[in-house]
C-alpha cells in the first residue's frame, strides 16, 4: 500500500459525520497527505454592486469561519498532515481547480443532493467532477461500515475501440481497488461484467425468427464466455495481488448503461461500487457523459471513479 494525496471537499451544509467515519481507515497510511477543501457560494455581481454589498460580505466571511471551524474537527479524525483551504465560488469548479493545484491522487466528497449546485445544462456537481476532474474521485452516500463490500466494473479490453488504452485503464482499476481493499481491511474485491449480446433488443423483438427458448439459449452461452474470461481476470489479479491475501469472485449480469449497472452492483449488496470513466472531452463529454454519470443517478452505494492517466480536465 503506498501513500496518496487526498483532497476532500466539502460544502457548508455537508454533514461532516458520514466523511468522519469513514476518513479514521481510509487515510491512515503514514505517507499519506490531505487537503480539506471547504467550499461556501460565491456572491453574485448583483449583490456586489449593490447596496447591501457590506453586510453580503460580512455574512460571506461569517459563513467562511463557520465552515473552517466545521472543517477543523473533521481534521482531527484523519491520521495524517492535513491543511483546510476555504474558497467562495462554484463547488466543482473549486473542486477542481484545488485537485489540480495540490496534485490531488484521489478527491473525496458526499453525493450531491442540493438543487442549487446543479446546473441545467451540465448537471449536478457529482457529475461534473466524474467529467472533468482529472483526479480519481470517491463519492460518498452514507458512512462506510466495517469492511464493506467491493464491486469492480470491468469491461472486456478486447472489445474496447483501443485495447492498448482499455487493458491499462483495467490495470489502473483493478489497481486502485486493491489499495482500496487494503486501506478499509477487506479480504474479498468482487469483479463485475455487464454481458449484453449485440441484436438483443432484434432477438427480443417482434421482428425475431427465434423462440423464447432458443434467446435464452443464446443469452446463456454468451454469458458463459463471459464468465470464463473474468474467471481468467479473477485468476490473474490473484496472482498479481496475492501478497495483499486479498481473493477475487466474479459475477457476470446482463443489462447495459448506467442504470443496469447500478441495480447489479446493488444486487451484489456492494457498499462501494469501482468504475472507470472514460476520458470524453467537448461537446461529447458535456452532451453524451459516459456510463459513470449514469451509474451516479441510479446507485445507492459509494462511487469511487477513476480516471485514465492521459485524462484532461476541462474547466
Amino acid at each position: 500500500m503506498i501513500g496518496r494525496r487526498y483532497l476532500l471537499a466539502s460544502v457548508h451544509d455537508d454533514p461532516t459525520e458520514i466523511l468522519e467515519a469513514s476518513l479514521t481507515k481510509l487515510i491512515a497510511h503514514e505517507e499519506d497527505s490531505a487537503v480539506i477543501l471547504g467550499v461556501v457560494p460565491k456572491l453574485s455581481e448583483d449583490i456586489i454592486n449593490s447596496k447591501a454589498a457590506s453586510s453580503a460580505k460580512r455574512a460571506e466571511q461569517e459563513a467562511l469561519d463557520a465552515l473552517n471551524q466545521k472543517l477543523s474537527v473533521l481534521k482531527t479524525h484523519i491520521k495524517c498532515p492535513a491543511d483546510i483551504d476555504l474558497a467562495s465560488g462554484e463547488m466543482a469548479t473549486e473542486t477542481i481547480n484545488a485537485a489540480i493545484l495540490r496534485k490531488a491522487e484521489i478527491v473525496v466528497k458526499l453525493a450531491d443532493h442540493s438543487a442549487e449546485n446543479s446546473s441545467p445544462a451540465l448537471g449536478s456537481v457529482d457529475k461534473r467532477l466524474i467529467r472533468r476532474c482529472p483526479a480519481p474521485t470517491l463519492i460518498l452516500r452514507q458512512a462506510l461500515r466495517a469492511s464493506p463490500k467491493i464491486v469492480v466494473a470491468l469491461d472486456n479490453p478486447d472489445n474496447a475501440i483501443n485495447p492498448e488504452d482499455a487493458y491499462e485503464m483495467s490495470a489502473e482499476i483493478l489497481q486502485r481497488s486493491v489499495d482500496l481493499a487494503e486501506r478499509l481491511d477487506v479480504g474479498q474485491i468482487t469483479l463485475l461484467h455487464m454481458g449484453w449480446l449485440v441484436g438483443m433488443n432484434y432477438l427480443t423483438g417482434p421482428w425475431s425468427r427465434m423462440t423464447g427458448e432458443e434467446v435464452a439459449e443464446t443469452v446463456s452461452a454468451h454469458n458463459e464466455k463471459l464468465s470464463t474470461w473474468l474467471e481468467g481476470v479473477a485468476k490473474r489479479a490473484g496472482a498479481k495481488f496475492a501478497a495483499t491475501g486479498i481473493q477475487f469472485a466474479t459475477h457476470v449480469a446482463t443489462g447495459f448503461g448506467g442504470k443496469a449497472l447500478a441495480e447489479a452492483a446493488d444486487d451484489l449488496d456492494a457498499d462501494i461500487l469501482v468504475i472507470g470513466s472514460a476520458n470524453r472531452r467537448g461537446l461529447q463529454g458535456l452532451f453524451f457523459g459516459n456510463t459513470a454519470e449514469g451509474v451516479i443517478d441510479h446507485t445507492k452505494s459509494a462511487l469511487y471513479v477513476v480516471k485514465p492517466s492521459d485524462f484532461h480536465e476541462l474547466i
